[in-house]
């Protein structure tokens, strides 16, 4: 995710207030979004034939990934809008946190451009996508790819690569990696950050036109045209989610790469933009509560809160 930082420069300045009301704003929203994380997390763990639905294994490890984004990569972004400076103040921290951000994220956007190409196969190509050998080309395999691809992809350029960091403790993940720098980092801005939101967004909007074009056919078979109705409005959600937090950082990162680096621009980037990608993990846990069962939900709450009084219960002495 080399796009974020790569044209930072040292001149931008961030006022104290704003970013205590960034941190106080991101603290308030990842503790709930940790809490909708871990209802979820027990109600797949109460109901485990979710797990086991095909159209189920991209949701549950994107909501993986956010849970590891909000309580990893938030609180290394959270010390450093409560301190202004990154903490501790070492390079080998800085290329730690690159690594993180960039892997997480990474992994995010590739599951979330697989799942808006695989909902077409399980809608529309349903007999298929039953045959085992189909299921291991089609669905466990690229799975792995989205997976493995991000984390080595950026273990090589972030510890691996030959040439010299020139990190600014002063800055947001001490401006970027050296790599980042180099015709890898313009690769790494088109490839893994700009090409998984244009897939989301051609593939998820193909969906929907399918969908509708073929509403009449599929309501012939009242069950599956709920389950599919259902998984096209989460995936339209989820990808107007992307699209528009992911968006305006890409599209700023491409002009300032391949036009002009404009200041003003440059600024709203830093302070504002690149805040947005860190919202995407936030939000994700929310839509996928609103799109769950409700049921298999209002158990998980009544069980959660059952275990809760029961821990809390006094017992009389005997």
């Amino acid at each position: 995710m080399s796009s974020s930082m790569t044209t930072v420069i040292s001149v931008t300045f961030e006022s104290i207030i704003s970013r205590q009301i960034k941190f106080y704003l991101v603290l308030l929203f990842q503790l709930l979004s940790v809490f909708c994380s871990l209802l979820l997390f027990y109600q797949y763990s109460i109901n485990r034939r979710q797990l086991k639905s095909l159209h189920n294994h991209a949701i549950v490890l994107l909501l993986i990934t956010s849970f590891l984004s909000t309580t990893t990569s938030l609180p290394m972004l959270q010390q450093y809008l409560y301190n202004g400076y990154v903490t501790p103040s070492t390079d080998g921290f800085c290329s730690y946190w690159a690594f993180n951000v960039y892997t997480l994220s990474g992994i995010n956007l590739f599951l979330m451009a697989f799942l808006s190409i695989e909902r077409h196969l399980l809608i529309f190509k349903g007999p298929m996508m039953s045959n085992k050998k189909n299921q291991y080309f089609y669905h466990y395999l690229p799975i792995l790819f989205c997976i493995l691809y991000p984390f080595l992809f950026y273990l090589v350029v972030i510890y691996f690569y030959q040439c010299e960091n020139n990190y600014d403790y002063a800055q947001l993940l001490c401006v970027a990696p050296c790599y980042a720098f180099t015709n890898i980092g313009i690769y790494d801005t088109i490839i893994n950050c700009c090409l998984p939101i244009v897939f989301i967004f051609i593939f998820s909007s193909a969906l929907v036109l399918r969908v509708v074009k073929q509403k009449r056919k599929l309501k012939l078979q009242p069950f599956k045209w709920k389950r599919d109705r259902k998984m096209t409005l989460q995936l339209l959600v989820i990808t107007l989610v992307y699209c528009l937090l992911w968006t305006p950082m890409n599209a700023c990162t491409l002009i300032e790469t391949f036009f002009m680096v404009d200041t003003t621009l440059l600024q709203a980037q830093t302070l504002y933009f690149y805040y947005f990608s860190y919202l995407v993990p936030i939000i994700y846990p929310f839509v996928c509560l609103a799109f769950g069962s409700k049921d298999s939900i209002k158990l998980a709450f009544q069980k959660f809160r059952l275990i809760r009084f029961t821990r809390n219960t006094i017992t009389p002495i005997q």
